[in-house]
């Protein structure tokens, strides 16, 4: 099988340019950001030029013709093939140390050429969220509970129970697959929340205030005067999110699957944060991009859109999405979410894609990872009878007691991707 091409040089463009060898000179339309830019007020922090992508600081550098980073058209392949082999903070430092100087004059220690050990397609699972009970699930907030207590159950065990599966059947059909959530109540640190809690929460924010990610007074909060939950919200969820994504990136996968469930648009619960069942089922994918305005503030985020710019992630993930929306409603008989659905993180922060059921948006881990990827959401979780299947424990996979339904979207999703799969390798 061939290897997948995850890196096509030409999205940046709506037609790619004519281009002659060596001494090269390039021809270029306007690139096609469609998908990249929801506000027409981020087109201040960058320009693409006859020879060259400039990214800028502010609206006032723009105009003054100063870019905070350049990467010139003939060393875009040499650039993205440098920066998907290091972790995201050498690629901050590296950022800043190109400005405007030529990829080639820069003095970089790390092998241009490094690939995994293997030619094996790879494959990473995302299983969102991180409870190991239903107390847990309460603290973070993902968590089902039906009016009338028929139907319970948390997110975070569904998530990982479709990643399980998604693995032995990926594996088995010989491709290479991490998880980042490795058993069910894990978090991306190989332990529960509560073990990290107990054995790893002093020294990761001592690390943190070294490093100046926090400050003293934050550092103070966090260990005298924060329950577990306060700490979750503060510090944890960012720090673990970051680990997830460490992972993926270091894996460095052709493909990454992020699984997350959903709930009904406005979804109503009571006073005992019970949910009224409703009958509004669909699946919907997230793919990068969406930038809004505010988010190209900071330098961090620059370098995130510029990396997003010069890759192709976003029309593979494209690709990639609007299959896994056909299957799921082929063999599960739920289908894509309306694209004029009236919910405000649909209408406010993405951008449609023309595919049914797939949505750039501008998540913090669809920006922090590399390569092609989809965000799936399966599903309503208040719809009755989606709660009464996810609540089942009628499967088994790696020793725990799941639902069928998990399984089923499993199955669906793998042959999403092997049919990608296949179109990649035509």
């Amino acid at each position: 099988m061939q290897k997948i091409q995850i890196v096509f040089i030409a999205f940046i463009f709506s037609t790619l340019f004519s281009c002659l060898k060596e001494g090269k000179t390039y021809e270029m339309q306007t690139p096609d950001t469609r998908f990249l830019i929801k506000s027409e007020s981020l087109t201040a922090f960058y320009e693409m030029g006859a020879s060259s992508v400039s990214i800028y600081a502010s609206e006032e550098d723009k105009k003054m013709q100063t870019p905070e980073c350049v990467v010139y058209y003939k060393e875009i392949e040499d650039v993205l093939n440098y920066i998907q082999n290091i972790s995201f903070e050498e690629y901050l430092e590296f950022y800043k140390k190109k400005g405007t100087q030529s990829f080639y004059d820069m003095q970089l220690s790390e092998n241009l050429n490094i690939t995994p050990n293997n030619e094996k397609i790879r494959i990473a699972i995302d299983a969102g969220h991180i409870a190991s009970n239903f107390e847990e699930a309460l603290m973070e907030e993902r968590f089902m509970k039906i009016i009338g207590g028929k139907f319970q159950f948390y997110e975070a065990r569904n998530t990982w129970a479709v990643a399980a599966f998604l693995f032995e059947i990926l594996e088995n059909e010989g491709f290479e697959v991490m998880l980042t959530r490795e058993k069910a109540g894990y978090t991306a640190f190989g332990k529960t929340y509560k073990e990290w809690l107990t054995n790893d929460f002093q020294l990761s924010l001592e690390q943190s205030l070294h490093s100046g990610k926090i400050t003293e007074k934050t550092y103070q909060d966090l260990l005298y005067n924060s329950d577990a939950k306060t700490v979750f919200n503060r510090y944890f969820r960012n720090l673990e999110m970051e680990e997830r994504a460490r992972k993926i990136n270091e894996f460095q996968p052709n493909i990454t699957l992020i699984i997350h469930f959903n709930v009904s648009p406005k979804p109503q619960t009571n006073s005992n944060q019970e949910y009224y069942a409703s009958n509004e089922n669909f699946n919907m994918t997230f793919v990068p991009g969406s930038f809004t305005a505010g988010e190209l503030d900071s330098i961090s985020e620059r370098a995130k859109f510029l990396r997003l710019l010069l890759s192709g992630d976003i029309k593979n993930s494209v690709e990639l999405s609007s299959l896994i929306i056909r299957y799921l409603s082929n063999s599960l008989k739920v289908s894509a979410v309306s694209e004029t659905l009236n919910v405000s993180y649909l209408q406010d922060y993405c951008i449609y894609t023309n595919q049914k059921g797939v949505f750039a948006r501008n998540l913090a881990l669809n920006r922090m990872i590399y390569g092609t990827q989809s965000y799936v959401e399966l599903f309503c979780q208040d719809n009755f009878a989606e709660a009464e299947l996810l609540s089942q424990e009628n499967e088994e996979v790696m020793g725990e007691k799941v639902p069928l339904r998990t399984k089923e979207a499993a199955e669906a999703i793998a042959a999403a991707i092997k049919h990608y799969i296949e179109l990649q390798n035509k």
